[in-house]
């Protein structure tokens, strides 16, 4: 992320939240998902450490649920900047964060052989159940991308979801294995922050 499109700003972060809350917005975990209209659910991918250290007091002080797809790769590496296995765990013990996969080594799994695409697939489901002593149930595509082999191999790997980076608002009959995320980037401000969640930028995914 060269340009830190994906680096919001600590402050910028407590304003949507802020927004959200006094706007009446319902948070949910992945597991109790209604799909129904102003309810949001709350995503990080790779799992860095400031997620740990600045956003978990924030956000369980609010007992906002969240979700954190980590990649093991990154968790192994002992680099200050991703959490390791001593607050994954920790994480993992907070009733309002569920632990989710984000691939093993963070690869695009369209470029993978079949046998790399399983050891993607299972092996990181595997390491951090380990870790956690928790059931992983959830996915999310390294760099969003998928296909139709790769879906079955979540399916065999007994993820109950999985999801793209594709922008949009979800629906109860959507395809559990293609779900949407919208990003929120470094660029947006307040006023593009609502036009995200409330749907108007979904048209930008085709």
């Amino acid at each position: 992320d060269k340009k830190n499109l994906y680096k919001i700003e600590f402050n910028e972060f407590k304003k949507q939240l802020s927004y959200l809350i006094s706007n009446n917005y319902t948070f949910s975990s992945l597991n109790y998902l209604k799909y129904k209209n102003k309810e949001i659910s709350i995503t990080f991918d790779d799992g860095y450490e400031s997620i740990y250290s600045i956003l978990t007091p924030l956000l369980v002080n609010k007992n906002i649920p969240f979700t954190i797809f980590v990649t093991p790769k990154f968790v192994k590496s002992n680099e200050s900047r991703f959490i390791n296995k001593k607050q994954l765990f920790e994480l993992s013990s907070l009733g309002n964060i569920e632990i989710g996969a984000h691939g093993y080594n963070h690869l695009n799994l369209v470029n993978l052989s079949q046998d790399k695409l399983i050891n993607e697939v299972f092996d990181s489901k595997k390491f951090i159940e380990d870790v956690i002593g928790k059931k992983v149930n959830y996915f999310s595509y390294p760099y969003g991308q998928t296909n139709k082999s790769i879906i079955k191999i979540i399916k065999k790997a007994k993820y109950k979801a999985a999801f793209t980076s594709r922008i949009g608002t979800l629906k109860k009959n959507d395809n559990k294995f293609l779900l949407n995320r919208t990003d929120i980037l470094a660029y947006d401000n307040l006023i593009s922050f609502k036009e995200k969640i409330n749907g108007c930028w979904d048209w930008t995914r085709y």
